[in-house]
């Protein structure tokens, strides 16, 4: 005695995980309300799907990843056409009403003694809103709606409000418990993402005048007082058995599961895809999705709406996103044409977004669209296939572009007016200015306190200053070290602009040195030559054996190099899996990954590496702060070349300045440089790289390839490798290495922290590079404007080329070839704005996750501040954009940087990243 709505698709054929429409009217044909008998076939068929269900469910055979019936290898159809199944899943053997056989219909009419035989009227299309009704005898009186219910103690009529509460109550239950969910979708091979359970005192209610445990009207399951208990053996049976009658009267629920799918690059169509990428991964912040019918693309109208919408947002935002727009395709037909399908998809949102339906404002052409096809997919359901057939639209938030024109650099722009904190044996001026600063004086006067000896000045210059300025800035001291009170004698004061005329730290060079006592020079004369030379040699080269320029700096070469001997030995006994120092935990640490093909890797690079370790002794010089681009700006070490050809130059003073285990650490990563094959996968003729420095975030956010390639990474786990053996403290740390930054996160979505975690790591190793570069590329520059080499003989000829398609500066094709002193002081100045962004993100950052928008920095007097804000729409943006609009907004907030020129200085860094 049920009335069921039977749904089809308008082609007559069931449609695959189709849940009851939300707008399809609940009492399609005035139906009344009657009540099923528990002994109908359609509940002995409940009875036995739960039954089913249940003892799986009890003896433990369920599977997160498995149907009672998987699906066998079928035969693909196109995506409107069902597909075959040699087994199908539990919900494919119930039975819908329409589809009983005249014998159960006869078991049927026996138990209703006192009416006539029931008629089943069914209805074919999906959209035909008329319900199916059956039929009672006279005595029963009335025409009714079918409810289905399991029987309590009675098959008591029910009362006439009833039916007014179904309609008040339908679809306002709660979901299924999610774990209970999982196991019954899992289990069923259907779908109850729409099924409500009525678990109250209404639901009480009507359970009790049905005189009925629970009862099933479409999507909605009421039950009575204690019977929901999902967590009880009886509960799951009770639910089961439920499920199976929302199933009976919404057939087209269930899912028809019908093949692996065959997201797969050999199924790409050659044709048809047009203007689609195809993507594997997909953006996790959409601002919207679209969702479609089996085997169409056309765009209902709820949906256009929301199109409209984005359309005006991306007006309003004013920022020119890109518009990133992926289609999907459930796995149903031929994986080619879901391709295609999926394509078509993302072409449609597109058009729609440039023209939308209502009249309103399109996204222009002229943006930026970027559309993926992803083909089939079940990535987000594998249960229920409408919800792969989408497309998701995302506003992709885009560092500004360079210019099409070059803009023009105004009277203060390229300008270096940072002035260092003046001290005892240093005071700092002003750019062009021989006037003590406050600081200046200070520093001078606490000095005089003192009375010191043997007072010496010299006075020096920035590059594009003029050379006298650096002796008018001795005198300046001068004049103020012998004012009263506490005057005091000096023996000297000179001005020797020529000592930094070319240097690229114009703010440190516009100076006096103060020399007292026995103290020599800090500051060198980088032209003076050796009186009587021929042919002439400088006082003060670049570099120098360590025993002639720096006995100190070859001292602690000398002390260092036996423990990075001792840890090259260590970390080969680390990585043998045969060793009993084998340390698999650490190679796991350092390198990602302890499986055999690492282990071989790696065993074979350290063989390598600990060799050109032990060969340093001859292949080893210093330098010193002549030597331009190289030791200049104070760096440890560096490397040229690779194997038979390498050299290592160690910075003085800053080499001798490191602890022992840091200067060990050193020697290992600078010989990392120079030891083929550890350059890695199609680079086998290099070295390493610094993908990552210990103290740098990123350095274990690499992958594990990054990691075999990275200098750090073999330095690091040798070192902690020679540790842990001696001290046999697995968690042994050896002392003097630096440790990355540590960031403070507020307000910032869990899921969202990693990934603004890699986002500023990759910031921070950018800008490393950018300095790093930048700075040697001034070095290159100036020996191509003092004519020691040409453009065509250094790598940094295809830098500067970079560098003139974003700045003011001349291009090394175009006469007169070599640098202008204006090209030099725009290249300072860019090395300049560079350091500082780099020393301002090394800092331990605070993160504050803001309601809207994408992304601001705060500022600072000299340097930008370590605050920085995060909107939503940042984790909207492409990766690498991320790391785009991170530097910024830095950029945005650094003291001097040209705003006309933070898009120039954001691509450069990208480009000498992107080319380290």
């Amino acid at each position: 005695m049920r009335a069921f709505s039977s749904h089809s698709a308008q082609n007559g054929k069931p449609n695959s995980l189709q849940p009851l429409k939300g707008n399809t009217p609940f009492f399609a044909a005035q139906a009344k309300l009657s009540v099923g008998k528990a002994d109908d076939a359609y509940e002995k068929e409940a009875d036995s799907v739960a039954d089913k269900v249940v003892q799986r469910m009890e003896n433990g055979a369920f599977c997160a990843s498995e149907t009672f019936f998987p699906a066998a290898k079928i035969q693909k159809q196109n995506e409107e056409d069902s597909t075959e199944i040699q087994q199908k899943p539990l919900s494919d053997s119930i039975t819908p009403l329409v589809q009983l056989k005249s014998v159960e219909e006869e078991k049927i009419q026996e138990k209703c003694e006192e009416c006539e035989k029931d008629t089943a009227i069914s209805k074919a299309s999906e959209n035909d809103e008329t319900a199916e009704i059956q039929k009672k005898c006279d005595a029963c009186e009335q025409n009714e709606e079918n409810i289905q219910k399991k029987s309590s103690k009675s098959d008591n009529a029910p009362t006439l409000n009833v039916e007014s509460a179904l309609k008040s109550t339908k679809g306002s239950g709660a979901p299924l418990p999610k774990n209970s969910k999982v196991e019954l979708e899992k289990s069923f091979g259907a779908d109850f993402g729409n099924v409500r359970i009525h678990n109250n005192t209404t639901s009480i209610q009507m359970s009790s005048a049905l005189g009925a445990q629970a009862f099933t009207n479409g999507n909605d399951i009421y039950f009575n007082a204690g019977k929901f208990n999902p967590s009880t053996k009886s509960g799951k049976h009770l639910l089961a058995h439920e499920l199976t009658h929302v199933i009976q009267q919404n057939k087209g629920i269930h899912n028809n599961i019908q093949r692996v799918c065959e997201n797969n690059p050999t199924t790409i169509p050659a044709t048809g895809m047009n203007g689609c990428s195809t993507e594997t991964s997909r953006p996790t912040h959409q601002n919207t999705e679209i969702n479609y019918v089996v085997g169409n693309w056309a765009i209902d109208a709820q949906s256009k709406a929301a199109l409209s919408a984005i359309a005006a947002k991306w007006h309003a935002d004013a920022r020119n996103d890109t518009i990133r727009i992926d289609g999907f395709a459930s796995c149903d037909g031929a994986a080619s044409i879901n391709w295609r399908l999926s394509c078509d998809r993302a072409n449609a949102v597109e058009n729609e977004l440039k023209n939308p339906s209502d009249g309103s404002r399109g996204i222009p052409s002229t943006a930026t669209f970027n559309k993926f096809a992803h083909g089939e997919t079940e990535e987000f359901s594998s249960i229920d296939s409408t919800q792969n057939r989408k497309s998701l639209v995302t506003l992709q938030p885009t560092a500004g572009t360079l210019p099409a024109v070059m803009p023009t650099a105004g009277p203060n722009d390229f300008q270096i007016n940072r002035i260092p904190a003046s001290s005892q044996d240093k005071i700092f001026f002003a750019a062009g200015s021989a006037v003590l600063t406050a600081g200046g004086i200070a520093a001078i006067d606490v000095l005089k306190l003192t009375t010191p000896t043997n007072v010496r000045l010299i006075g020096f210059a920035s590059m594009e200053e003029p050379s006298t300025l650096a002796q008018d800035r001795a005198n300046a001291v001068l004049s103020r070290l012998q004012q009263n009170p506490n005057a005091i004698n000096v023996v000297s004061a000179i001005g020797n602009a020529a000592a930094t005329s070319t240097r690229s730290d114009f703010a440190s060079a516009r100076s006096v040195e103060i020399l007292t006592g026995t103290a020599t020079p800090t500051t060198l004369d980088c032209d003076a030559i050796v009186v009587g030379s021929n042919p002439p040699q400088k006082v003060n080269p670049p570099t120098q054996a360590c025993s002639a320029m720096d006995p100190a700096t070859l001292t602690a070469f000398n002390t260092a190099l036996p423990i990075a001997n001792a840890a090259m030995t260590a970390a080969i006994n680390a990585a043998n899996a045969t060793h009993a120092d084998f340390n698999p935990n650490l190679v796991q640490r350092f390198f990602g990954n302890n499986d055999a093909t690492i282990l071989a890797t790696l065993s074979n690079n350290l063989l390598r590496l600990q060799a050109h370790v032990a060969g340093l002794p001859a292949i080893t010089n210093c330098g010193g702060q002549c030597d331009t681009g190289g030791c200049e700006n104070g760096p440890i070490a560096y490397n040229n070349g690779v194997d038979s050809a390498s050299t290592m130059t160690l910075c003085v003073p800053t080499f001798k300045s490191l602890n022992t285990n840091d200067a060990a650490r050193n020697l290992i990563h600078e010989s990392a440089h120079g030891t083929t094959p550890l350059g890695g996968a199609g680079a086998l003729t290099e070295g390493t790289k610094d993908v990552a420095y210990r103290h740098e975030r990123m350095m274990f956010q690499l992958s594990p390839e990054d990691r075999l390639r990275n200098s750090d990474s073999y330095a690091l786990f040798a070192l902690f490798a020679k540790e842990v053996q001696a001290t046999g403290n697995v968690n042994a740390v050896p002392s003097g290495i630096s440790t990355p930054s540590n960031d403070t996160f507020i307000g910032i979505n869990a899921t969202d922290e990693d990934p603004l975690k890699l986002a500023i790591a990759h910031l921070e190793k950018r800008l490393a590079w950018a300095k790093s570069h930048s700075g040697q590329l001034f070095g290159e520059a100036q020996q191509v404007r003092d004519g020691s080499q040409t453009w065509a003989s250094t790598w940094a000829n295809a830098y500067m080329h970079e560098v003139a398609l974003r700045f003011p500066v001349n291009d090394p094709s175009i006469p007169p070839h070599q640098p202008t002193l204006d090209d030099m002081v725009k290249l300072a100045a860019i090395v300049e704005k560079y350091k500082l962004m780099h020393f301002a993100v090394k800092r331990d950052l605070t993160v504050f996750g803001i309601a809207a928008g994408v992304v601001s920095w705060m500022g600072g007097a000299t340097i930008a501040g370590n605050t920085l804000f995060i909107g939503p729409d940042f984790f909207r943006a492409d990766p690498r954009q991320q790391i785009s609009l991170l530097l910024e907004a830095l950029a945005s907030s650094t003291p001097g940087v040209e705003t006309a020129f933070i898009p120039a200085y954001v691509s450069f860094a990208e480009f000498m990243h992107d080319n380290a």
